[in-house]
């Protein structure tokens, strides 16, 4: 039996009722859980979904698995007498770390902690601020050595969470986006120049009639359309209201991007067809390309003879659509392995706990071949 709150809706959900039930005590230290089968049985999930929620878990060092004995809860899942001096563990948070930019953060990081002797933890928030808060508490009951985190944002992020890091001495770099009333070094995406560039790239193939969609109104997404509307502006193309579209989706699991693909194909509908329909689309974020991609072919459009399409996303790109698209890149590997380097001087005392420096994630354009000149 696996002592969980209620029966999962999905493998996200299984992810976090267990580390719940570790951290709270309810599965305890080298406790063997059932077999993926007995889980299955119990919640009705997949295989998939069930191996990929212990998987998390093992990653995040609150489960291991043993070859042909199963999987346990870790020694130190729930606490340890080490000191943060001695024990060589640098964490990884962010609301989820398989998709987008994600992998590259997260191997830059890997890679870079490593190098200077540090072990790994990384944790999947479910972009849920709660579950931010119990695996901040369990970092800080481990006295690790330093904590990278990219702000939940279901629920603001409050400033305690890190101030309670700090109190115990544990170094925080938060990385894309700010939380409210917290000193720490900070390494952003410049984003109202991602919308700049994007903006430049496509005025380049002689597009006067664009559009910007979002899946929601989040600080970044505002400030790509801010920077994307301000380059056009300033080359005499106006960017109509009527092209601009947010929506108040968080794109997190398989229902979130149906219902946004709804959205996005009712705007679709709406505004592309008939001779000033937009001939480039500037999107916030790589799946949001692809949607937009598969829309267009559905209704005729060639891409990128008849649509071009712009999106956002790491240097490190895979999918086949994904390649078919003209993309403002963020190094997020460079901003893992800076992330570490601030980590390591903070915890060797050679830069303060509090100090407020920015830095920004480098960007490029990758796809130029994929834009078309304007039909």
């Amino acid at each position: 039996m696996l002592l969980i709150d209620s029966k999962p809706r999905n493998g996200h959900d299984l992810t976090r009722q267990l580390r719940q039930a570790v951290v709270r005590r309810r599965l305890r230290q080298g406790e063997r859980l059932p077999t993926i089968r007995q889980i299955m049985d119990e919640t009705g999930l997949t295989y998939h979904a069930v191996n990929q929620a212990i998987g998390v878990l093992c990653r995040e060092g609150l489960l291991s698995s043993r070859k042909r004995a199963g999987t346990f809860v870790t020694e130190n899942a729930q606490h340890s007498d080490a000191p943060a001096a001695a024990l060589r563990v640098f964490a990884l948070i962010g609301p989820e770390l398989s998709t987008g930019f994600y992998p590259s953060l997260q191997k830059g990081f890997d890679q870079s902690a490593r190098a200077c002797g540090y072990q790994i933890i990384t944790s999947n928030t479910d972009n849920d601020v709660h579950v931010q808060a119990e695996t901040i508490l369990r970092l800080m009951d481990m006295s690790v050595a330093g904590v990278a985190i990219v702000p939940a944002t279901h629920g603001p992020s409050p400033a305690h969470h890190i101030r309670q890091l700090h109190q115990r001495g544990i170094p925080v770099v938060v990385l894309h986006r700010p939380i409210e009333g917290v000193a720490a070094p900070r390494i952003i995406i410049p984003a109202q120049k991602v919308g700049e560039l994007a903006a430049r790239q496509i005025l380049k193939r002689g597009h006067r009639r664009v559009a910007f969609c979002a899946s929601q109104r989040a600080g970044s997404s505002l400030a790509y359309e801010q920077g994307f509307r301000a380059a056009l502006n300033a080359a005499g193309v106006e960017l109509p209201d009527r092209h601009v579209d947010f929506g108040d989706i968080v794109l997190f699991n398989d229902a979130d991007y149906a219902a946004y693909e709804q959205r996005l194909e009712r705007w679709f509908d709406q505004h592309m067809s008939g001779p000033d329909r937009p001939t480039a689309i500037f999107t916030s974020f790589e799946s949001i390309g692809e949607i937009a991609y598969l829309l267009a072919l559905r209704r005729g459009l060639r891409v990128p003879q008849d649509l071009s399409i712009v999106s956002v996303g790491g240097r490190e790109r895979h999918g086949a659509v994904m390649r078919r698209l003209a993309c403002v890149t963020l190094d997020e590997q460079r901003a893992g392995e800076l992330t570490t380097e601030l980590l390591d001087q903070m915890h060797r005392g050679q830069r303060p706990l509090a100090g407020e420096q920015i830095f920004t994630i480098p960007i490029d354009f990758d796809g130029a071949e994929s834009l078309s000149d304007a039909p």
